[in-house]
């Protein structure tokens, strides 16, 4: 409708527009009008200049003057003529629809019309002041696009066989796609995929979606096993919103943040009815037996026991949503077969079965306390408390504990109590990048750990577990740090003696030195070079026999005296 005007509306097309392209439109629908016929004589607020009528070119007078010049023509026009094909594109391109059938098919309705065109031509300027912005720059890039173009046809199933045909020839192409082309003979073709997002704007997005991808973790708040643990810490009196079970891509199960923290913020503080320690398990139904064990058992000892017999227990367990998160196996150099720790370094070889030796011993040592605690169970003791379930105890204990110093106990073994299992912050995973706080708060019974790095919003949250090589890291937890600053290369005595020269008449008599003050193992070399134990091992291996014998006289005179 906004093509219905009179002397007396204001035609859509009267706008205060910046664009030089809708100035130059509006002009241009404005001529043709005045030529067929119309005349908008009482438009106040036009910024086109009105052409006369008896001109074809386009007039730049201000809007008093071509009032002024409407007001003085003698005759009034039609209220509306046909509109020729060039108005109409000309109309097209505004955003306005010409009607002008209505006016050639009903002569009568004239006077209607009259009534009506204030009304329709406010809502049509209303409407073209909308339409109106498709006339900038913005709008003919969005034309320009609008243009018929290819259709991508990688997701049909031939194509998609094809190309796995082709992968598996060793060829892969990620620069041409197959599409349908709407303007060619041909009803198929290969486009060249265009190099978008060159700019720096563009590397800057993909340097912070690849950050993102790495270290955003998948939540699993969601799982049973999470929620039961939550339900039950509850039940203890601890309830966290700061953290979130997830799964990360490099380093798995952890915990993430739900808030940004900052340097120095609590990241996690377990009451101590939540810690499973030595008095968690003299307190229960095991405490008897150990009490009247001779010898006393170790903590270590302890511990496993409980282990193993609440797992065995099942659902009749208390602590049985803590058990449920529990890794099932772990991947320590003792878990594994002796054909994958074969492929390892020999210097890691030798310390993974020096420890499976004295695991099997623990073992042996402790299958009489075993024996003890029959009267508790209906099966076989032997069936319980094998070396498999065991060796799970001892993994879990000596992974996942923290460090929590206890009072002696006289029903325990002299050995140190230093170990406690921490329901949900054990799920922390190591960064050697981070520096933590840890330590058991006394005032308020908690086990607290204080961040000094910053963690932002749906990140992994690490901990430090010490200033380990990867070596040990394996050797005790099963795992490896990527880019690890304590990383070094171990070198075993062996290599020592092998490229030092064979007809050095002295060189059993510096091994045996080295051996005596222990300076022939934990020689490392690592990003700041050799480690001091290795120079002062090399040292001694490398002194002149002169040097030498005066060295080692003087060590007697030293003794002797």
């Amino acid at each position: 409708m906004p093509a219905l005007l009179t002397s007396t509306s204001r035609p859509p097309y009267s706008l205060r527009r910046k664009s030089r392209r809708t100035r130059m439109l509006c002009r241009s629908v404005m001529s043709s009008w005045w030529k067929r016929g119309l005349r908008p004589s009482a438009c106040s607020c036009c910024t086109a200049a009105r052409p006369r009528a008896s001109s074809r070119a386009v007039s730049t007078t201000s809007p008093e003057k071509s009032r002024h010049r409407a007001r003085e023509m003698a005759k009034p026009m039609p209220l509306l003529a046909p509109v020729t094909s060039a108005t109409r594109r000309s109309l097209g391109i505004a955003g306005l629809s010409p009607l002008d059938h209505c006016v050639e098919n009903d002569p009568g309705a004239e006077p209607a019309l009259r009534g009506v065109s204030g009304s329709l031509c406010r809502s049509g300027a209303r409407w073209m002041r909308a339409r109106s912005l498709e006339c900038g720059a913005a709008s003919r890039v969005r034309r320009r696009w609008r243009r018929p173009r290819l259709v991508n046809e990688s997701y049909k199933s031939e194509f998609i066989d094809l190309q796995k045909w082709l992968k598996d020839r060793k060829f892969e192409d990620k620069n041409l796609a197959p599409a349908r082309f709407p303007d060619q003979s041909l009803r198929r073709s290969y486009s060249v995929n265009m190099q978008k997002g060159r700019g720096r704007t563009s590397r800057i997005r993909r340097r912070k979606r690849s950050k993102g991808s790495q270290t955003r973790g998948v939540n699993e708040s969601y799982k049973s096993e999470f929620i039961d643990l939550q339900k039950w810490l509850k039940d203890k009196k601890f309830e966290d919103k700061n953290l979130a079970p997830a799964r990360f891509p490099g380093t798995g199960r952890g915990l993430m943040s739900t808030v940004s923290l900052q340097e120095g913020q609590m990241i996690i503080s377990l009451p101590e009815s939540c810690l499973l320690t030595t008095d968690t398990v003299i307190e229960s139904y095991l405490g008897p037996y150990i009490t009247k064990w001779k010898p006393p058992p170790s903590p270590l000892l302890a511990l496993c026991t409980f282990l193993v017999s609440e797992k065995h227990a099942g659902d009749r367990s208390p602590w049985k949503p803590y058990l449920e998160i529990l890794p099932k196996a772990y991947t320590c150099p003792v878990c594994l077969d002796p054909e994958v720790v074969n492929l390892l370094p020999k210097p890691l070889q030798m310390k993974a079965e020096e420890q499976r030796a004295r695991l099997w011993e623990f073992f042996a040592s402790s299958r009489g306390f075993f024996s003890s605690l029959q009267p508790l169970f209906v099966e076989p003791i032997d069936s319980i408390f094998s070396y498999s379930a065991l060796l799970w105890a001892w993994c879990t204990v000596n992974t996942r504990a923290v460090y929590l110093r206890r009072r002696p106990r006289e029903c325990l073994s002299a050995e140190p109590d230093t170990c406690a299992l921490a329901p949900y912050l054990d799920l922390l995973n190591h960064s050697p990048h981070v520096q933590v706080e840890a330590a058991f708060n006394e005032e308020t019974r908690c086990y607290e750990i204080r961040t000094a790095s910053r963690f932002r919003k749906h990140e992994e949250v690490f901990i430090c577990y010490g200033p380990h090589d990867n070596q040990r890291l394996l050797l005790e937890y099963g795992f490896v740090s990527v880019r690890n600053p304590h990383a070094c290369v171990y070198v075993s005595g062996e290599i020592l003696v092998k490229y030092l020269p064979p007809t050095d008449k002295q060189l059993n008599k510096k091994v045996a030195i080295l051996k005596d003050h222990g300076f022939i193992e934990n020689l490392t070399f690592g990003w700041d070079g050799p480690s001091w134990r290795l120079l002062t091992a090399l040292k001694l291996l490398c002194l002149e026999p002169e040097k030498f014998l005066h060295l080692t006289a003087a060590q007697e005179l030293g003794r002797t005296s």
